[in-house]
């Protein structure tokens, strides 16, 4: 499930734009908003955003790059996975 967070919902930090991270189960409930620019993860409780930055997660380098990648491919400005070998 794609979950739209708002555009005047914005990182703390940075002002940049955030990304929905839901529950692995299939309920698809928003549990955290990333911003891939700063690393940061905040938490959602309740449906509310907790949008403190010190008490937001600071995303292991791994998983930070991921989401980096994620928020490139869906601006655009990087290929999907299967768009890769696919130049017809």
């Amino acid at each position: 499930m794609n979950q739209r967070i708002p555009d005047f919902l914005v990182c703390p930090c940075c002002r940049g734009r955030l990304l929905a991270r839901t529950t692995e189960e299939g309920s698809g409930a928003l549990e955290e908003l990333v911003c891939p620019a700063c690393g940061l993860g905040f938490a959602v409780l309740d449906h509310i955003p907790m949008m403190v930055p010190h008490d937001a997660r600071t995303l292991p380098e791994a998983e930070a790059e991921a989401w980096r990648l994620k928020a490139k491919r869906l601006s655009g400005a990087a290929p999907r996975p299967n768009d890769e070998g696919n130049s017809q």
